[in-house]
């Protein structure tokens, strides 16, 4: 049953944000993040079969999220103190999943809205340095370099990132990239930008999102092949 009513809390959480209730929805993932922790302590002398620790992370980040869109439009006393609620709620995060990328992804988010872009970026190079390989601290590297005007290195992270994890990633954020690796001026980068139009161009359409993806990846290929 306690799975169940988290289950029941998180959906509910979802319907309260689909409405634009923010304060509703955190209420409600709270209570699905309170559940989780009674299951994590449950399972020290219970056979639970459910990964509580993932449970409770899942629904901090969704509250984690959910907080920082609504700081947005919050000032002063009231942005700060929402802002060290989250920061709390990041460090439970940390505590039970510390090496998450997305609560790497989402504290840099905080640091950026507490007008603090040298810590988020000193964030972002630790994590992606202890670990080269994620996807996601790539990109937030590659985010990184880009607001250091270093865009051709953010755009060879992303291309590879984008070959690399084709089939599970976004494609029209592939075409996008595509599109900057060719107006790069980087031959190189053209080059891998056109191999990444060639795989858009033989998407199954069930996976393409848009019908216009493959196709707009065939004229930008057939515009930008080599003479």
């Amino acid at each position: 049953l306690l799975e169940t009513h988290f289950l029941a809390r998180s959906a509910l959480a979802e319907i309260r944000e689909g409405r634009g209730e923010r304060e509703r929805c955190e209420l409600e993932y709270r209570a699905a993040e309170q559940l989780a922790e009674r299951g994590r302590q449950a399972r020290l002398v219970l056979p639970f079969r459910e990964d509580w620790t993932a449970h409770r992370v899942f629904a901090l980040q969704h509250l984690v999220v959910s907080m920082l869109e609504r700081a947005k439009n919050l000032d002063g006393a009231a942005r700060a103190s929402l802002l060290e609620l989250v920061r709390r709620d990041l460090d439970a995060c940390d505590a039970c999943a510390p090496q998450n990328s997305e609560s790497v992804r989402l504290r840099s988010i905080l640091l950026q809205l507490r007008g603090d872009p040298e810590g988020r970026a000193r964030l972002v190079e630790e994590a992606w340095k202890a670990r080269p390989e994620d996807a996601l601290l790539r990109f937030l590297w590659a985010n990184e370099l880009r607001q250091r005007g270093r865009v051709a290195e953010a755009l060879d992270i992303e291309l590879d990132v984008a070959m690399k994890s084709f089939d599970n990633f976004d494609p029209a954020r592939s075409l996008g990239i595509a599109k900057q690796g060719l107006d790069a001026g980087d031959q190189a980068l053209a080059r891998r930008s056109r191999a990444l139009l060639e795989r858009l161009m033989r998407l199954d359409p069930r996976r393409a999102v848009s019908p216009s993806i493959p196709q707009e990846a065939a004229q930008l290929l057939r515009k930008n092949s080599p003479r």
